[in-house]
Order: structure tokens, then C-alpha cells, then sequence
């Protein structure tokens, strides 16, 4: 929320430019505010399919305390119930 892009880069793994990001998120106005209600946070998240190690996931962004129709792509790798890391494929409207 504060994009912290270095914070970002040692919690995750960043697939695409940070320029490309920053551009799709500074298409909106408002400001990135995190979800009120995290049942519609969840509701919002759409998995793929888990083998035992990866899962594709997709979330929207919310600006104002509104969900957007901006998302982005993830990638999550885990060593058991371990997670070991989380790409973050693109940021785009879905």
C-alpha cells in the first residue's frame, strides 16, 4: 500500500517492470486502500489449479476502499505447508 517496491523485492519475486506497474496502477484515482471485509477480499481471489507446490492466483486492487476492476497475477511456489515464494507475473485489468 505504501509502495514500498524495495520491501516488495525481498518478499517476492517481480516478473514484469516495476514501470509497467506503477503505470497500470496510476491509471486510477484514489488512493490503494486495503479490502474492509475480508470475505469480500476473498471473494475476489481466484486460484488455480494446486499440485502440491504451485498455484496460480489472480486479485483485484481496491482504491478508496472500492473494489477496482484492476488485478494482478501471482505465482506461489511452497515447500510443504511452507510458502517459499511469490511471483508477481503483471498487473493489468482483467
Amino acid at each position: 500500500m505504501e509502495q514500498n517496491w524495495d520491501e516488495l523485492k525481498k518478499t517476492c519475486k517481480i516478473a514484469c517492470e516495476v514501470e509497467e506497474i506503477l503505470y497500470e496502477i496510476n491509471q486510477y484515482p484514489g488512493k490503494i486502500t486495503c479490502c474492509e471485509n475480508i470475505n469480500d477480499f476473498f471473494d475476489t481471489l481466484v486460484l488455480g489449479d494446486f499440485d502440491g507446490f504451485n498455484i496460480y492466483a489472480t486479485i483485484d486492487f481496491w482504491y478508496d476502499n472500492e473494489q477496482s476492476d484492476l488485478s494482478m497475477e501471482c505465482y506461489a511456489e511452497f515447500y510443504g505447508r511452507l510458502l517459499k515464494s511469490i511471483t508477481l507475473n503483471k498487473v493489468h485489468v482483467f
